[in-house]
């Protein structure tokens, strides 16, 4: 399989003459990848990115080559400011005279404006030095010249495709050969892909469908499903050994035509993708937190339970049964992931990290705790509502990073009934013996109902529940408000509260009064905030009343 070796000088297949020296980061979103290409008289330098050290890197190998005669020239694959941030401290220093860069019409204008949007600039909290304004820019795959001063000495066309389509393509010229520019727009306007010997350096096209990626200023889903075709039939006309991204280790050829074509799959969900700007950033970031933080207790009620569970299945000598409990979710994985994440968030506290790192973070732990339930048996061992409660927090938090609507059922319904289904729902005894005994002779059916009757906890034994009737029909996702209410009521729980009150009010906005003896007004702010939300996609309103203390949550009325 070909490779390519982190930090090191080596011939690019395909290009005679030429040589690859790559910066290969693990993928973070604060810079990029930066490859440069020497060739016996130019140095060429591509997203030489924003970190300062890798910069000082970049800097000494330019002088180096600048002093062995060899011209420099700086390109990027998009005008983001993980790409080129650091550009600016090349102009500072003088050893290395003018600086040329090359990029993209659209980028190259937004770095002369220095446009904070289409740059992602605000959106990561950063702000241009001055010295950008003094760079000489040179658009590609332009007839015109920002500055007339720098000639590529390129050609330009239109290549056909497939199914009609066309890409812009720009050829520059190199020592003993050639690279070529395409244009695939869609992650930005500006975006890039550089074909180099057999390496196409792709920018960041291969997770332009990512979430926290996707919909961000500038990012057009009809231009990236046109961008991934064209990048395809690239894929499949030339010679390509590997693909070179912006972010994260370099892929071979059919693992980023597997990429590819998923996310042409996926592009369908792509349309309802809201921008992602500043105040999307800060929305999800909130959201992360108090997710993770459910998360976080969700997974430690299962685990518990089938530690649990587990624990019993070995006294009565199941053991291949008990083996398959403690599989079933990897528990130490989670707790590491989720460790990982909340170090990462007192990282942005202490201000060491911005708050689009937050979200992608987040994005990053959820996709990994999504991996490791796929293909578990949960829903045998564990009660269908604890299942649902901690699928749908990863399936919300997926829907708030994209933006799209959350997948919620409103119906009419009775609130009185949502109120006894509920506490039905958790006064309810454990599955009964006789679902134990007539599953005998059939030993998967015999241990799914003893792992369901063990795995019962019988945590409300102890609580009575006051209900107060009130004839309301009400417009309520009615699962949703279940696992709501039930959320509510485990705080209860958690207070000893012995007597749970649940009275219905009619009126022209129905509500529901949870109170207790036991005063549960010292929640956290981010506590508060979480039931407020899973109510809000429920179809209610919740806030706290003083006197007497209670918990009202408000429903709009159900028409006839």
């Amino acid at each position: 399989m070909p490779s390519l070796e982190n930090g090191k000088w080596q011939p690019i297949p395909g290009l005679p003459g030429a040589e690859m020296f790559p910066f290969i980061r693990k993928p973070d979103i604060v810079s990029c990848n930066s490859y440069l290409i020497r060739t016996p008289s130019e140095l060429v330098v591509i997203d030489p990115g924003a970190d300062a050290e890798q910069m000082a890197r970049i800097l000494d190998m330019v002088r180096e080559e600048a002093g062995n005669g060899r011209s420099i020239t700086f390109y990027l694959t998009h005008c983001h400011v993980d790409h080129c941030f650091q550009i600016a401290s090349a102009y500072r220093d003088g050893t290395i005279g003018p600086i040329d860069l090359v990029v993209q019409q659209a980028g190259a204008e937004a770095l002369r404006e220095l446009d904070a949007d289409l740059t992602q600039a605000r959106i990561m909290g950063w702000t241009f030095p001055p010295s950008f304004l003094e760079v000489r820019y040179s658009s590609l795959l332009s007839k015109s010249s920002l500055t007339g001063e720098l000639s590529l000495g390129t050609r330009m066309d239109v290549l056909p495709t497939e199914e009609g389509m066309t890409v812009n393509r720009q050829v520059v010229p190199l020592d003993g050969g050639e690279m070529e520019v395409f244009h695939t727009p869609g992650h930005s306007p500006d975006s890039v892909c550089y074909l180099v010997g057999k390496y196409l350096l792709s920018g960041d096209l291969l997770f332009a469908a990512e979430p926290g990626v996707a919909g961000q200023v500038g990012w057009d889903r009809d231009a990236l499903v046109t961008s991934v075709r064209n990048a395809l039939w690239l894929l499949r006309a030339r010679d390509i050994e590997l693909c070179c991204p912006g972010h994260g280790r370099p892929v071979d050829k059919k693992t980023a035509q597997a990429i590819l074509e998923s996310m042409l799959k996926r592009a369908g969900e792509l349309g309802s993708i809201h921008t992602y700007d500043l105040d999307r950033v800060r929305f999800t970031s909130d959201y992360a937190l108090d997710i993770l933080m459910e998360a976080n207790e969700a997974f430690t009620v299962l685990a518990g339970r089938l530690y649990y569970l587990s624990y019993y299945l070995e006294e009565l000598e199941e053991s291949e049964e008990a083996r398959r409990c403690m599989e079933a979710i990897q528990a130490d994985k989670i707790d590491e992931l989720l460790a990982s994440f909340h170090s990462f968030v007192e990282e942005f506290k202490e201000g060491r990290k911005v708050q689009l790192q937050v979200v992608l973070k987040a994005v990053q732990t959820i996709q990994s705790i999504e991996r490791l339930f796929t293909g578990t048996h949960l829903e045998e061992l564990m009660e269908a509502s604890l299942l649902r409660k901690t699928s749908r927090l990863l399936v919300d938090f997926t829907n708030a990073i994209k933006g799209v609507e959350f997948q919620t059922d409103p119906v009419r319904s009775s609130l009185d009934d949502l109120v006894e289904r509920t506490v039905e729902a958790l006064a309810s005894p454990p599955p009964p013996e006789d679902e134990i005994l007539n599953a005998v002779g059939d030993d998967r059916a015999y241990l799914a109902a003893l792992a369901k009757r063990i795995a019962h906890l019988p945590i409300y034994d102890d609580v009575s529940f006051a209900v107060g009737r009130g004839d309301a029909n009400v417009l309520a996702d009615e699962g949703r408000f279940i696992d709501a209410l039930c959320s509510l009521l485990e705080e209860y729980v958690g207070v000893e509260a012995r007597t749970i009150s649940l009275e219905v009010r009619d009126g022209d906005k129905p509500v529901l009064l949870v109170s207790s003896e036991r005063d549960v007004s010292m929640l956290s702010t981010e506590k508060r905030r979480a039931h407020r939300r899973r109510f809000e996609l429920a179809g209610a309103k919740m806030w706290e009343e003083d006197e007497p203390a209670s918990f009202v949550i408000e429903f709009e009325r159900a028409g006839s």
